[in-house]
């Protein structure tokens, strides 16, 4: 299992840099991943009203309490890493989504942001038909017909 994770928030430009230095991290597993279910549960409600730049900034909130970078990966044992994509796999692909209805065709960064965070959860999850949906759906958004397709 790749237990690396993208680096997703390196860009100076990062429109949730400010959300991320208010946050308080637990460095307790169990606690990370109960705020990053709240943070998801939270999006959800915005999602569902269709507030999607709240619901991206909660998503984005639950996915940096949980992030460990690759050394604290490599010392999660498998049914702890099972866990944790269990929380950050519906947090990466709910953010796509927000993504794609707030219409970022002219926004390369966000539609590539979004593409790796479709990558991420596919190289955990091969298989996973709603990843794989969310990036053939960027990818028409990006005006690659065929390769949506594909």
């Amino acid at each position: 299992t790749d237990r690396s994770e993208p680096k997703l928030w390196d860009d100076e430009d990062d429109e949730f840099a400010h959300l991320r230095a208010s946050i308080e991290r637990s460095y307790i597993f169990e606690e990370r991943l109960e705020a990053g279910t709240r943070c998801k549960e939270a999006g959800n409600e915005l999602l569902n009203r269709g507030d999607y730049e709240d619901a991206a900034a909660k998503y984005e909130e639950g996915l940096y309490h949980v992030h460990f970078d690759e050394f604290q990966r490599m010392d999660l044992q498998e049914e702890h890493l099972r866990q944790l994509m269990a929380v950050r796999t519906p947090l990466l692909l709910n953010s796509v989504l927000c993504t794609l209805r707030m219409h970022p065709e002219g926004e390369v960064r966000r539609l590539a942001s979004a593409e790796a965070r479709c990558d991420e959860v596919l190289r955990h999850d091969p298989g996973s038909t709603k990843a794989k949906f969310r990036r053939a759906q960027l990818t028409a958004r990006a005006g690659d017909d065929d390769g949506a397709i594909a």
